[in-house]
């Protein structure tokens, strides 16, 4: 059998893979440059290399310490 849903995840999965809820995932789903998401009548599912590529984005290096002047 078919499955064309194989590379997608649904809400619940999507959300317990990021160790959020729901409503979260849904928040960060409605903001801009926020997760892409497939409507599919009344069910929302996302792309897992899409989730995967968002959670890069999000990646930010920390600033170096700064040394404190010598007195």
């Amino acid at each position: 059998m078919l499955n064309l849903l194989e590379d997608y995840a649904d809400r619940e999965q999507a959300a317990r893979a990021l160790n959020i809820t729901t409503r979260t995932l849904d928040r960060w789903t409605d903001v801009p440059g926020g997760i892409p998401s497939t409507r599919i009548g009344h069910r929302v599912y996302f792309r897992k290399g899409a989730l995967q590529t968002w959670i890069m984005a999000q990646e930010r290096q920390l600033p170096t310490p700064r040394r404190s002047a010598a007195r």
